[in-house]
């Protein structure tokens, strides 16, 4: 009976760390990433006056068409090839997490300033800018992305949203 207890509770815990990590990109879930949203913040409780955690939303241009022109097999491609150019540009303590489709977010842990963050969506737009190979045909898939600055344990955008959930539908 000892053994089948501790079976399950081991069953459990491989379901739940699989439901932490995105099966196509090995990336974040976005259950994780709501996750990690609600533990930002400074554990010591001291903040500088400009500096804190921010999410860059991040929307995928151009993959509707290559799941159109190329399959879903090869959309799937792309999303692989675009989270390993995602993890090129996340800086230290940071995390990125694949909301679906082909929507991420990245989670900095500080940020200093808002020109901080431009500078990594900066980073970000950059990595896209050389096409991807799919079935020996070069496609351009770019990046589109929008900033929300998170404050205490929740992210808030520029529009006072009260909810992360909220403040990745005003940074999209």
């Amino acid at each position: 009976a000892l053994r089948l207890v501790l079976q399950q509770r081991a069953q459990v815990h491989l379901l739940e760390q699989a439901a932490r990590v995105d099966d196509l990109t090995r990336l974040a879930s976005r259950a994780r990433f709501f996750e990690l949203v609600g533990g930002t913040g400074r554990a010591d409780g001291h903040e500088a006056a400009h500096a804190g955690p921010a999410v860059l939303y991040v929307d995928l241009d151009g993959f509707k068409a290559v799941n159109d022109n190329h399959g879903h097999a090869a959309g799937d491609r792309v999303l692989r090839a675009a989270a390993a150019r995602l993890r090129t540009v996340a800086p230290p303590g940071s995390e990125w997490a694949r909301l679906g489709g082909d929507e991420f977010v990245l989670l900095v842990d500080r940020v200093d300033s808002a020109g901080h963050a431009v500078e990594i969506a900066r980073q970000v737009v950059a990595a896209f800018q050389e096409p991807s190979e799919i079935n020996g045909v070069l496609n351009r898939v770019g990046a589109s992305v929008g900033p929300v600055r998170c404050r205490g344990s929740m992210a808030v955008a520029r529009m006072n949203t009260s909810t992360p959930s909220s403040a990745l539908r005003s940074s999209s």
